[in-house]
Parts: structure tokens; sequence; C-alpha cells
């Protein structure tokens, strides 16, 4: 799977021009500065539009001053804009704009949703080429579920309180059965393992 993060954009409330952070692919990609000026948030801004299921950008002066979080990703279909709605007052929305092509111009403003998070994550599944996985269809029980495109969000990221942590390893591993399904995808997320014996097991 080639996925690859370009841009990170933040459109403001007052219609000024979005305020675009460029990353190099293939690369390590280092963001410094001062301290309080939003380094902490990009990770939760890029899980926020990749469909998380609550909105983790720290309440304050990004989330009071941006109407709309988005990002720019490269895959082998071409680029993909996901951007998402700032939720207020909500613990997250599932307004979301989706635009797709081989070079995807970043629009000045975002004035409703074009999708919502649940295609996005369906689009996010196929491209992951998870979407004919079902372990046990049907079972309640979490880590026999269809492994999903947020599943892998364990091996994307590694916020400061993971790195810091000598007792974890993954990003949100810390309950039971993120742990189980984690275990059953590994192999197939390495390329050890086909979708099909995956499934088999």
């Amino acid at each position: 799977m080639y996925f690859q993060l370009r841009k990170l954009i933040l459109w403001p409330r007052n219609g000024a021009a979005p305020r675009v952070v460029k990353f190099e692919p293939g690369v390590v990609n280092v963001i410094s500065g001062a301290s309080k000026t939003g380094k902490s948030a990009v990770i939760p801004i890029i899980d926020y539009c990749l469909g998380s299921d609550k909105c983790a950008i720290p309440v304050g002066v990004i989330r009071e001053n941006c109407s709309w979080f988005g990002i720019l990703i490269d895959t082998l279909e071409g680029e993909k804009l996901l951007a998402r709605r700032e939720p207020g007052d909500q613990q997250s929305t599932g307004d979301m704009v989706l635009v797709e092509s081989a070079e995807v111009e970043i629009p000045e403003t975002i004035t409703d949703k074009t999708t919502n998070v649940d295609t996005v994550k369906r689009a996010m599944n196929r491209l992951a080429g998870l979407t004919d996985l079902d372990f046990e269809p049907g079972t309640e029980n979490g880590f026999k579920q269809r492994p999903s495109f947020r599943d892998l969000m364990a091996f994307t990221f590694q916020p400061q309180n993971v790195v810091a942590n000598p007792d974890v390893m993954f990003f949100k591993a810390d309950t039971t059965e993120h742990r189980e399904k984690l275990k059953t995808i590994f192999p197939y997320v390495l390329g050890a393992v086909t979708a099909k014996i995956l499934q088999a097991r």
C-alpha cells in the first residue's frame, strides 16, 4: 500500500487563505518550533481527518480559529483530499469532503460537506485491501470483527505519550480487544501472509 502525507491544511473561520503545512514524501519530516505553537496538534489533526471516532485536537486556539481541517495524501490511485469539519461542542462530526484526482488543487474555502466519515472509511478500507477480510461475520467480539483501515493507525502514529511509555508500543493499543486484533493483522500488515491466508487462520 502506497500512502504518503503531502499536506496538512487548516481553513480559518475568518475567511483568510488556508494555512498549509507541506511534507516531503519518502523521508522523515521534522516539525520544530517553540512551545505551544501547535506541534502536538499535528497527529490529532491527521487522525481526525482519517476518520477517528473522537476529535482529539486540543481545545484552544486551533479549534477556535479553524472551521475545517484537512490532509492531502498521495496514493497509487492519485491524490486525495480528506477534510473534516471542526466539531464545535460535539466530540466529533461526520461531515467530510473527499476530492480525488491525479493532482488535487486545495480549495480556498470549504462551504459544505460532500460526503461523510463512513464513506471515507470505506474508501480507505478499499485502498488498504481490507474490504474482503471478515474473520467472524456478525460477531460482537471486538478483536474478531472485520479489520479496518482505522486499525492500521496503531502502526502509523507515535505520539509523545507512546514514545515516553516503556509499557506501550503502539498507538491506542490500551484495550485488550485492540491489542488482540493487532496481533491478528500484524502478519498481513508486514506482508508476511496474504488476506486469504489470514482469513483462513
